[in-house]
């Protein structure tokens, strides 16, 4: 993947890996779109599994776990694969959380990546 901080190309990565959990909304395939895109030789692997066991596994050889944003499910299984996910982290990997609407932000702090809670949409310029 070629990389730049300020518009000029800056080099190029080493070959990265993607998990990425499976989303089903607008936005999923505009993500996956831009990834293949822009990381034309790199490997990408989807997973929906709500198994810690077999998630863990999946991880294996993976640079960079993409969640997408959760607009519906049950935040419990996101603690259930809490444990994975920060060892995962814990053993170098890389998490990008994509957001949440706010009847599922339980679901991003349900992992213990971070701690807080959702207190409003933001609207209008920051």
């Amino acid at each position: 993947m070629v990389y730049s901080t300020d518009g000029s190309s800056v080099g190029q990565s080493e070959s990265s890996c993607y998990a990425i959990w499976i989303g089903s909304f607008s936005e999923f395939p505009h993500t996956i779109n831009a990834i293949r895109h822009w990381a034309v030789n790199d490997t990408i692997i989807f997973t929906g599994t709500i198994d810690p066991g077999i998630f863990e596994g999946q991880l294996v050889g993976i640079n960079v776990l993409l969640i997408p944003e959760q607009e519906s499910g049950s935040p419990g299984v996101w603690s259930n694969l809490a444990p994975v996910i920060q060892n995962y982290l814990n053993n170098g990997g890389s998490v990008i959380f994509c957001g949440s609407a706010s009847s599922e932000s339980d679901c991003m702090f349900n992992t213990g990546v971070f701690s807080g809670s959702f207190n409003s949409n933001v609207n209008g310029f920051l």
